[in-house]
């Protein structure tokens, strides 16, 4: 806080705007949303962490939507994000309305792909 002046933070209602404003999310909240928006499933990356990832940054990029509303987003940017077309087609065609069906789906797509290619 050596950065700014005394009158920027000499009350304490304005020292939390500042605090807020610099490491508070709603500042960050389109970073957050791109992020969300363009996440990619890395090689080797277990779709648990993907899941957990993606929840995350939801939450972080749209705080004041309707939790339904959300899980729904979500569930479209984790099958975006999952970087195999058919195992994303597989998915769509259930129609999973939340990121948890979505994600369960995706274990027992990736489960059954794992027992077929063994």
């Amino acid at each position: 806080m050596w950065d700014y002046n005394e009158a920027d933070v000499n009350s304490v209602s304005k020292l939390i705007w500042k605090l807020r404003h610099r490491f508070g999310s709603t500042s960050q909240l389109e970073k957050y949303q791109m992020e969300a928006k363009c996440r990619c499933r890395k090689p080797s990356e277990s779709l648990q962490h993907l899941h957990s990832d993606l929840c995350c940054l939801t939450a972080l990029a749209f705080p004041k939507l309707e939790d339904k509303a959300r899980k729904m987003m979500a569930c479209d940017y984790f099958v975006d994000a999952l970087n195999d077309p058919m195992l994303e087609l597989k998915i769509r065609e259930k129609a999973p309305q939340c990121l948890d069906a979505a994600y369960k789906e995706a274990l027992n797509l990736e489960m059954w792909q794992q027992s077929i290619k063994e």
